[in-house]
């Protein structure tokens, strides 16, 4: 019976669907939740108030009970106190008004005085802000200067949700980084601002929300603030419709240094002389009660340059002025706040856990009132020996309750943090500091008994005893207690902020250990499943081989293992304690899984001796599975091999160690250089006496191409610094044009001409392959010389438009430019890249001189099918190299030498594998059928390892990294000034994971260039040996003859025996049809037909199973170091990142079977009859 052939897209859909479901489920697992608790502290609602399921009824004692004069002057119960004249809620505010600065990635050494003298010490980003150290020297008293610890991930979006609301933030807050969405947690903002008026409905908003939440009852109108904005747009996203007036700069373009900055300049100077900065604005904001600004020049100056650049010191020299200013501006019932989200790498990254990227500011400071910088550091700061710094250290959600209570308003309601002493210790003395203090510790509870009530977990009857307890020693102090006392209630309160936040932390950075296992299970099976079905394919690559697994993906239905798996999936949801839609999608996955590992060790098949594809009833699988890999008699090859395999077992392992682990980069070169060397001895011993001077060339080249990408060589090389001088000039006169020549010789004067010139030699190379010989007798297939030099001038366009986007993006003068000027020569390349890449599709060709007629033309259109695929990678890879920039260039020159090297490396292996096998059939005794197969094994382990090496390898060196701080989100600004989502995102993407893009799309080219190169040679061997066919078929093209002439000596050896079916077989291969060249052709083509797809499934199927591998590991290491110091730092970032990359490598793959299947219409052998 015949029948189809396995789609490739099938198998892929299919494993597609089953990682996706394996990461889902680990995800789930891995990745704490937090719950959103929509409940909002009130003015009329104290903290105090306790419910606990009913276990404590409201305590009336905490409130009514407390002595008169106690904490407040003026007398009377915190009830008393709501909504009073000093215009307090639970507390009376301190300050009126107040200005709060936002510096975005201000690192403390920053802004802290630094010895000139120390190793460490850089006059481009210390000792910048003069202002700030004057103040904490001469004015100790009205100052407070801390360093901000802040909460990893250390990006902007989560610090700013965790710092308004008072929060931990679990780490997939990250993924809100780009555009984050409303917060719809309690928070300081809405405090200041809605107070205990509901939040208005949309349609409201829509209606002059301006006026509407100002004009509310009078005593609203007391306690609410007017709050006005300006600054990074993340603000406004976060909290719409909170702020009276509003200017909002997107924050996404980091090669703009100062648009910004200068607008959040100008905005506070106009919102501190009452208007709002807009002619058609008339509203009047001189009663403004705080204005909060978001500069981000020093976080743009980062990683745009690195810290060690000029333009950071012009940024923090432009803050020192600006704050100046600011504090000379402000009156004397103003608190003026300097704060930061989070630090900075050397490179200006951030996004992890190191001290560096935690390492925040936080400055304040009033004209009249003490906060204060004097009192000594060792009396509340627990934390200074912590970091071993010396200085007042706080946390970033200190911040939110001691605000909130400075300006009077409630605590916003999930708040966790504690309040910062110094401040109320000197406004109010110990009393108001124990009364803060007590407030945060009740509202902590309060909120985690309403959490309670979603997670069980966090139910804690202890602490309530702990408050309890505390509170008793608080009302026991008297109206003059000793300090003793004092600081006795004030460490038993602070006693349960610690714990309750060490609680809160290991609940939500704890793990569901059974879901994680269960993904990981099913991570296991679909490799095992992956691993079978490869082993089936390479075992035994004719068409009856294919249709067992086309029967696997189509009738699998009608099997008894899917009945039977269907009744385990029912039993394990009915023993399951809780079924969940998770268990369920696992259960179907692995045993999904169970089915096609079932149905493949026991299929059995073979070529029937009339050549008529039937499935026969031969065992197809030997005893030894690993046979497949050893090739008889050959040790050293054999070593070779298993050594190889080794490397992706190392690449695993090095995932275990965190040291290794943060060194990605130069592990995957590792491993790069040995699978290469390991790929040059295999050829070498496989071509032997036939290998040439220009096959030890490639190798020399490709050895070098990789050495280049290693860090430290590339810096070596680098003669000259292409940053600083350009960034000096200020015009554009002779001597800064021959400057910028001058710079761009060593960067792109030599290395953009190398692509138009390797893009040459590829097209020279590929017209003059055997078929395409000069001479005029010779069958040739042509392109258009129109095609031909539409496609070289596109790429030249291309090329020029890079390098002159690049000249402008690199000088200052240059930059100022409108957007049109700068950014044009990026539009053209992309318009060309796009035509490039669209005519790549529809080329059309020119076959002459066609001696076989229809059976050579699709011969030749295969080798337009390669033209093609080249011409549309050619496109692509432009497109990369436009948006990795300039920094990349060279990365990517060596990039595609590796690859073009490699492919024919590769294909000279391919060529000349069976020379590998020398073993001896007359003692080996009987042979499986798949003795002749292990070179071919041999080929698809070097061929996978090697480009999914050079994948891995091409991420680190382009500068990137597994960790949030190392995204170029600059690339998301190439071509363009403004910001859009799904383009920025974009971008992004391609910028990151360039490599698993662009090889996947390039593995089809190469398989499909190998067997062309292998075919067209064969075919041109015959034409020019008519007479002499049987010598032009070796046992490489013909799949039966080495087949039958081992047998033939097989039987001989043993006396004879039945040897019916090898004779019809040896009779079919000696008929007149393969005596002519036609019908050689014919079959040669029909043959190489067929392997081509198979070829194709195998190389794909291969690639993705070295990812799945690496993902399975970075799932087994994120378990089992689970509660290791680097969790949150390396491993969680590593799964997501490896998660991505094997979805983008999947998907690519999978569009590419569809492009490779339908667009070039490669058809299958039953084309061919």
């Amino acid at each position: 019976m015949k029948l189809k052939s396995t789609s490739l897209q099938l198998i892929l859909f299919y494993f597609l669907l089953v990682i996706s479901i394996a990461t889902f489920i680990f995800y789930s697992g891995f990745f704490s939740i937090r719950y959103e608790i929509k409940e909002h502290s009130r003015c009329d609602q104290t903290s105090f108030i306790q419910n606990d399921y009913g276990r404590h009824k409201r305590d009336h004692s905490l409130v009514e009970n407390r002595k008169e004069n106690l904490f407040y002057p003026g007398g009377g119960s915190l009830d008393k106190n709501l909504g009073n004249s000093d215009g307090g809620c639970w507390m009376p505010g301190i300050f009126k008004k107040s200005l709060v600065l936002v510096v975005d990635a201000l690192r403390f050494d920053f802004v802290a005085h630094q010895d000139p003298s120390s190793s460490g010490f850089n006059l481009n980003y210390h000792n910048r802000l003069t202002e700030i150290h004057n103040l904490v020297n001469n004015q100790s008293e009205n100052t407070l200067f801390y360093q901000f610890i802040s909460d990893p991930p250390t990006v902007t979006i989560p610090r700013l949700k965790s710092i308004a609301t008072g929060l931990l933030p679990t780490f997939i807050d990250v993924s809100n980084n780009f555009g984050g969405k409303k917060v719809s947690e309690d928070n300081f903002v809405r405090q200041l601002i809605f107070q205990d008026t509901p939040l208005e409905t949309e349609e409201t908003k829509e209606k002059d929300h301006h006026h509407r939440r100002y004009s509310h009852s009078r005593r609203d109108e007391e306690l609410r603030k007017k709050v006005l904005f300006t600054g990074d747009g993340s603000w406004v996203e976060l909290f719409p419709h909170h702020f009276y007036a509003e200017h909002k700069y997107s924050s996404f373009s980091v090669h703009d240094l100062d648009t910004v900055d200068n607008g959040v300049e100008a905005d506070i100077n106009c919102y501190l002389n009452g208007t709002t900065g807009f002619s058609d604005d008339t509203r009047d904001v001189s009663d403004w009660d705080i204005i909060i600004g978001h500069i981000l020049g020093v976080d743009h100056a980062g990683h745009h340059r690195g810290l060690n650049h000029p333009s950071m010191a012009k940024k923090l020299d432009d803050l020192n002025a600006l704050v100046k200013k600011l504090i000379d501006k402000i009156d004397d019932d103003t608190l003026f706040i300097m704060m930061s989200d989070h630090g900075q790498t050397a490179t200006g990254d951030h996004g992890s856990t190191s001290f560096e990227e935690i390492s925040s500011t936080l400055f304040m400071y009033s004209k009249s009132t003490k906060l204060n910088n004097s009192i000594p550091m060792d009396l509340f700061n627990s934390k200074s020996e912590q970091f071993g710094t010396g200085i007042r250290t706080i946390d970033q959600i200190d911040f939110t309750s001691t605000y909130s209570l400075l300006m009077g308003v409630p605590i916003p309601f999930g708040n966790l943090g504690s309040v910062i002493p110094e401040i109320f210790l000197s406004t109010g003395g110990w009393r108001q500091l124990l009364d803060a203090k007590r407030l945060t510790s009740w509202q902590t509870q309060r909120y985690l008994n309403t959490y309670s009530r979603i997670s069980s977990d966090f139910y804690t009857p202890h602490f309530i005893t702990m408050l309890e307890n505390a509170d008793l020693e608080y009302f026991n102090l008297g109206d003059n207690p000793s300090d003793a006392q004092v600081q006795r209630v004030y460490q038993m309160y602070d006693e349960i902020y610690l714990k309750s936040r060490e609680f809160v932390f290991s609940k939500w950075s704890n793990f569901d250990l059974n879901t994680m296992a269960l993904g990981i299970l099913t991570y296991f099976m679909a490799i095992f499943t992956l691993i079978f079905i490869i082993y089936h394919l390479l075992l035994d690559n004719t068409p009856s081989s294919q249709d067992s697994l086309y029967a696997i993906f189509t009738s699998i239905k009608n099997t008894k293992s899917l009945r039977i798996s269907c009744g385990l999936t029912v039993v394990i949801l009915f023993l399951c304690f809780k079924p969940s839609v998770k268990l369920l999608l696992g259960t179907i996955s692995i045993l999904s899984n169970v089915v096609i590992i079932n149905y493949l060790c026991q299929s059995k098949c073979c070529i029937s001796p009339s050549n008529s594809m039937e499935v026969k009833p031969t065992p197809t699988l030997g005893k030894d599975p690993f046979s497949i890999l050893i090739i008889p008699n050959r040790l050293f090859v054999n070593c070779l091999t298993v050594l190889m395999i080794l490397v992706v077992l190392a690449y695993g392992l090095s995932m275990s160690n965190d040291t290794l682990e943060l060194e990605s980069y130069h592990v995957s070169w590792i491993l790069l250089i040995i699978v290469v060397g390991i790929t040059i001895v295999t050829t070498f011993l496989a071509k032997k006496s036939l290998w040439s001077k220009r096959d030890t060339v490639d190798c020399l080249v490709l050895i070098a191409a990789h050495l280049f990408t290693l860090e430290s060589v590339r810096h070596i090389t680098a003669t000259y610094d292409l940053s600083k001088p350009i960034q000096d000039l200020k015009t554009l006169n002779l001597d800064s044009l021959a400057l910028l020549l001058w710079n761009g010789v060593f960067e792109y004067l030599y290395l953009m001409p190398f692509f138009y010139i390797f893009y040459l030699y590829i097209h020279k190379y590929m017209w003059n392959t055997p078929m395409n010989s000069s001479d005029s007798t010779t069958t040739k297939v042509t392109l258009s010389k129109r095609d031909i030099s539409r496609s070289k001038w596109l790429v030249v366009t291309i090329l020029l438009g890079i390098s002159v986007y690049w000249y402008i993006q690199s000088t200052t003068f240059l930059t100022h430019y409108s957007s049109v000027s700068k950014n044009f020569s990026a539009w053209v390349a992309y318009t060309c890249i796009a035509i490039g890449m669209i005519k790549s599709f529809f080329l059309k060709f020119n076959y002459q001189h066609l001696t076989y007629n229809s059976i050579l033309m699709k011969v030749l259109k295969l080798k337009s099918t390669v033209y093609k695929m080249i011409e549309f990678n050619t496109f692509l890879f432009l497109l990369t190299v436009l948006i990795l920039g300039p920094d990349n260039v060279s990365d990517s020159v060596w990039f595609i030498v590796q690859v073009a090297i490699t492919t024919r490396l590769l294909s000279q292996l391919w060529i000349h594998r069976k020379h590998l096998n020398y073993q001896d059939i007359t003692s080996t005794g009987s042979q499986p059928i798949y003795f002749n197969r292990q070179p071919d094994v041999v080929f698809w382990i070097h061929f996978t390892m090697n480009f999914t090496m050079i994948t891995i390898h091409h991420f680190y060196s382009s500068g990137h990294d597994c960790g949030f701080n190392n995204i170029q989100f600059g690339s998301a600004f190439v071509g363009f000034d403004s910001y859009i989502m799904w383009r920025a995102g974009l971008m992004v993407i391609i910028n990151t994971f360039s490599s698993f893009i662009v090889v996947p799309l390039l593995l089809p080219t190469v398989i499909i260039i190998t067997k062309y190169l292998y075919i067209s040679n064969n075919i041109t061997h015959i034409e020019n040996n008519t007479t002499s066919i049987s010598i032009s078929i070796s046992s490489d093209d013909h799949p039966f003859d080495q087949f039958n002439s081992n047998n033939n000596q097989l039987q001989q050896q043993q006396g004879g025996g039945d040897s019916r079916e090898m004779s019809d077989i040896s009779s079919d291969s000696d008929s007149d049809d393969f005596q002519t060249p036609s019908s050689t052709i014919k079959y040669i083509f029909k043959d190489m037909n067929f392997n081509i797809l198979y070829d194709i499934k195998i190389g794909s199927l291969l690639y993705l199973l070295v990812l799945m591998v690496g993902l399975f590991y970075i799932c087994f290491y994120d378990y089992k170091l689970r509660n290791h110091f680097m969790i949150a730092r390396v491993y969680a970032p590593k799964f997501i990142f490896l998660s991505l990359q094997y979805f983008i490598a999947h998907v690519i793959l999978l569009v590419t079977s569809f492009i490779v299947s339908k667009t070039f219409k490669i058809k299958s052998y039953k084309s061919i009859e």
